[in-house]
């Protein structure tokens, strides 16, 4: 292979266009752009970190509620996670790791309930961290800050961050 050189074809008697060459791995790979498309534009999209409640305690656990995990609204404004949006709970006391989504629990109550079958994975005072992510184009990763909140034993706010940078404390 070394040294070889794209063998031509000749022009398209269609288009008039040439092939052209790709090589790949040290392998000669030859395709054929005879055929004419149109330009598209493809979005290119990363999934960061949008929000992030950061070692809350789970306050019940309700195995007939049919799913998801209940928190007061107050965290889910604070943590940018809106209701029914898809949320991964990691269980820091038993390594669990599970994807449900988020729904309104009581404003005020500081409530972190986990329902339905996922109830199996977490016990009362468990500490979880949950976290959704949002899709966003490289030229707004550049800039994103992810809104993160800090609980302490009691679910009590002890920092809210933008990024790295602290905002409330």
């Amino acid at each position: 292979m070394r040294g070889m050189r794209p063998r031509t074809w000749g022009n398209a008697p269609e288009t008039g266009k040439k092939p052209f060459f790709i090589r790949i791995f040290r392998k000669a790979v030859y395709i054929n752009m005879f055929t004419s498309f149109t330009e598209t534009t493809e979005t290119i999209t990363l999934e960061l970190l949008k929000g992030k409640i950061h070692r809350a305690r789970l306050t019940a656990c309700d195995l007939n509620y049919e799913g998801s995990l209940a928190i007061d609204p107050d965290y889910l404004d604070l943590a940018n996670i809106l209701p029914y949006e898809r949320i991964l709970v990691v269980n820091a006391t038993n390594g669990n790791r599970l994807e449900t989504y988020a729904i309104h629990g009581e404003r005020g109550s500081g409530v972190f309930c986990l329902n339905g079958a996922a109830a199996h994975l977490g016990s009362v005072g468990d500490v979880v961290t949950i976290m959704c992510f949002g899709y966003y184009t490289p030229e707004e990763a550049v800039t994103h800050a992810p809104k993160i909140v800090v609980l302490g034993e009691h679910n009590e706010v002890l920092v809210q961050r933008l990024g790295k940078k602290v905002i409330n404390q």
